[in-house]
């Protein structure tokens, strides 16, 4: 059996904690930036002289913001980071990932816990995902809009360490087929996602290409 086609949060996580860690850094380079005073020798007179108290402030209130948004950033990113740590990579195998309209996709799901961990629910959904780019005045706008076609749902509870769970369930693809155009675009995909009490979900989605036919 091939390999599933899947994605995660954790390319976004790595780049947001990334990106939150360069504005932190260039949050220390705002006072060298708006007093080049700081940059060589200097008294605590000479800073806050008439001369060089504007610099200050700009200085403080640019590294100040960049310091807050990085801060931000960067744990946010850590968080989904750490939080996929309590858990094992899942080991999923399905059907098929090329459908039919029509046709029922069959999803095998198992998942380990590294740590203990309580669990408020784990959802598994068959997601129609439509995309669409337009103009507003001289703005490009991309929208995105999930629509439910299917849910089941397993109620919380407590996983200890090396504990874990499976299960198998049915998606039927109806409606429409996978489109994309220039401007629009119909994703299928499967999204499972596990609610962990204090941590950001884990989340992982299987696209699936539906074909422009019908199910024999």
């Amino acid at each position: 059996m091939q390999p599933v086609k899947r994605s995660s949060t954790t390319a976004s996580s790595c780049l947001i904690a990334f990106i939150g860690i360069v504005f932190i850094l260039t949050s220390c380079g705002g006072l060298l930036f708006f007093v080049p005073e700081l940059q060589g020798n200097y008294t605590v007179a000479n800073l806050l002289s008439g001369a060089n108290l504007g610099g200050v402030i700009g200085g403080a209130v640019f590294g100040l913001a960049f310091f807050v948004v990085g801060a931000i950033m960067l744990i946010a990113g850590s968080r989904v980071l750490v939080a996929r740590t309590r858990v094992t990579a899942p080991e999923v195998t399905l059907s098929t990932q090329s459908p039919r309209v029509g046709d029922v996709v069959t999803l095998s799901y198992k998942q380990n816990f590294r740590s203990a961990t309580d669990v408020q629910s784990i959802r598994f959904q068959l997601l129609l995902r439509e995309r669409a780019t337009y103009r507003r005045g001289t703005d490009t706008v991309t929208v995105r809009h999930d629509n439910v076609a299917q849910e089941y749902q397993l109620p919380g509870r407590r996983f200890s360490s090396g504990e874990g769970f499976q299960d198998q369930r049915q998606f039927q693809v109806q409606g429409m087929h996978s489109f994309k155009a220039n401007h629009n675009e119909l994703t299928w995909l499967i999204h499972v996602q596990v609610e962990m009490a204090g941590w950001p979900a884990y989340e992982e989605e299987y696209p699936l290409q539906v074909a422009p036919e019908l199910a024999r």
